[in-house]
């Protein structure tokens, strides 16, 4: 489920359009806001086609749209006495799907804390657990990194 955004108007122009840095974001998990996650990357969405061969038209193949895939969220932070992210994972790994499942909102801010856009991921439930590497030779923050299915997701440009 993908919500439907209106078509934006084309660019005006001698008008600039305004970039934002990537650093300013958060994540809620059921509401409940966690800020201190250090990555996070936001799905790939991909129209998967049906490649239609037709006899005699040996020029192209016609490609049929079919399904929308809407990839996986991968969150990173530093890892936590009390770690929530692994409990989360748990529940999953453990085949408590229901219980698992959560929705996710991350909400992107401007240089002024404004928030921007909000991706509300549904039915969200982790799938893979990459835990930190351990190195005694460096100072590092040691970084966990969860990989976030869903049920699809609405954008909300703010």
């Amino acid at each position: 489920m993908l919500s439907a955004l209106p078509i934006p108007l084309p660019p005006i122009p001698g008008l600039t359009m305004e970039t934002h840095s990537l650093h300013r974001f958060t994540v809620a998990i059921d509401v409940v806001p966690f800020s201190a996650f250090t990555e996070c990357r936001l799905p790939t969405i991909q129209i998967e086609t049906d490649d239609i061969k037709e006899g005699g038209l040996n020029t192209r193949i016609h490609r049929l749209p079919a399904r929308v895939n809407a990839g996986t969220v991968v969150l990173k932070h530093g890892v936590a006495h009390i770690d929530f992210m692994m409990a989360w994972y748990m529940l999953a790994m453990n085949h408590k799907i229901k219980l698992a499942q959560r929705t996710m909102i991350i909400t992107m801010y401007d240089s002024l804390f404004i928030p921007l856009n909000r991706w509300t991921f549904i039915n969200a439930f982790p799938i893979k657990w990459t835990g930190p590497t351990l190195a005694s030779g460096t100072s590092a923050v040691a970084v966990e990194e969860l990989e976030v299915v869903h049920e699809g997701f609405v954008v909300t440009p703010i």
